[in-house]
């Protein structure tokens, strides 16, 4: 493991951490796998034991790499277009070039901005704004063009996303929880309409930690406690201005939909994330089916204002589909109703995976959220105080 809050978390729980340098017989003895890259060969899947668990599922790229996620998305988006509506309207390149000609004029220019994204791209390496066809029409690399948001809400005339953490414990069922705090990270530039004099400000158009952090302007934390009027806040501190400013019910109203955006996200990969699971650990149950029906009715939920409040992760969603219809848990504000029990512990630990994804949140200036992208191997470096404090 390469990131210090990492160990620290699990050192406080009474793990023992071992090292790479480990013998063998010793590494095949630990519990849980932290593996800090975002390509996990199905060698080391097939690979860990039974008692093991190890931080990524096969398959979850498909909701981690940006062509991948597109495709999904507008997939069903063409099915659900008001449940979907939640994501920016995005090309897969060169693969859909010709339907992307279509939306510029015959000069080759557009009245909408795009920001082309290469499929791999982090850290806001090789993104660039473009209202022009010519600019994409040679790329010789697999991208995408996602329609710019041109209403950002803003916090001190900047523009900001949200980075939001979502834990998955389980795909077979479905099992996601949401953290209920995470990182505002601030552009460092007052935010303008893109146009040909600042469209290559990458400091006013994306607010990438990575670009923004080289910035003169960029504002770190002062003192010994975080006092969030540096280009790092948290979600937290922007909720509370956004009850005072609009009201509770516009600020709790946000942070639900920004739950449904992580919950329906997951979904759109959900049969090839099982499918791809039981391949590697050669799960065939007699229940598994990828149907959309049996996906529906088995959604259990749990109420913000459940007795959960001092858990800093909020359970949003467990899905189960593969438990035959007759026996599928029943719902409850518990969300872990069980044919009316509590659910056995047995049957939450049967996942040989969890992971933590690193979700990408744009809020428009009427409190609406968009989806930019998922991160399977988001970030734990704690260079300043409310990294620390936010990822511990």
């Amino acid at each position: 493991c390469l990131y210090s809050v990492v160990k620290r978390c699990a050192q406080s729980l009474g793990w023992k951490l071992i090292g790479e340098e480990a013998p063998e017989k010793v590494k095949k003895n630990c519990h849980v796998l932290w593996v800090d890259r975002s390509f996990v060969n199905d060698k080391l899947f097939l690979s860990i034991q039974p008692w093991q668990r190890i931080n990524h599922f096969p398959g979850m790229t498909n909701i981690c790499r940006k062509t991948r996620l597109a495709q999904s998305l507008e997939l069903m988006k063409k099915r659900f277009p008001r449940e979907y509506s939640f994501y920016p309207t995005t090309y897969v390149l060169p693969q859909n070039l010709v339907s992307f000609k279509n939306v510029f004029s015959s000069n080759g220019q557009s009245k909408v901005a795009y920001i082309i994204k290469p499929d791999g791209s982090a850290q806001g390496k090789g993104i660039f704004l473009t209202k022009c066809i010519d600019d994409v029409e040679n790329l010789n690399m697999m991208c995408v063009a996602q329609q710019y948001i041109r209403n950002p809400l803003l916090i001190d005339k900047k523009k900001f996303d949200l980075r939001i953490y979502v834990l998955t414990t389980s795909c077979s069922p479905l099992r996601i929880y949401l953290f209920r705090d995470g990182l505002v990270r601030i552009c460092t530039e007052e935010y303008k309409a893109p146009n040909s004099t600042n469209m290559d400000d990458k400091c006013m158009h994306l607010t990438n930690y990575a670009v923004n952090k080289r910035s003169e302007k960029y504002e770190r934390d002062e003192g010994s406690n975080f006092n969030n009027l540096g280009s790092k806040r948290s979600i937290s501190w922007l909720l509370n201005s956004l009850s005072k400013e609009r009201g509770d019910d516009a600020a709790k109203g946000l942070w639900a939909k920004v739950g449904d955006i992580c919950v329906m996200s997951i979904i759109s990969i959900l049969p090839t994330l099982q499918r791809e699971y039981n391949a590697v650990f050669k799960k065939n149950k007699q229940w598994f089916s990828t149907g959309s029906s049996s996906t529906e009715s088995s959604i259990r939920t749990t109420s913000s204002d459940s007795n959960e409040s001092d858990c800093p992760m909020h359970k949003v969603l467990d899905i189960d589909n593969e438990t035959p219809p007759q026996n599928r848990p029943i719902c409850s504000s518990s969300g872990d109703a069980y044919n009316g029990q509590r659910m056995p512990a047995h049957e939450a630990s049967t996942s040989r995976c969890f992971e933590i994804l690193g979700i990408d949140i744009m809020i428009d200036d009427q409190l609406t959220p968009y989806l930019i992208e998922v991160n399977h191997l988001p970030s734990w470096g704690t260079d300043s105080l409310i990294d620390d404090s936010i990822k511990s």
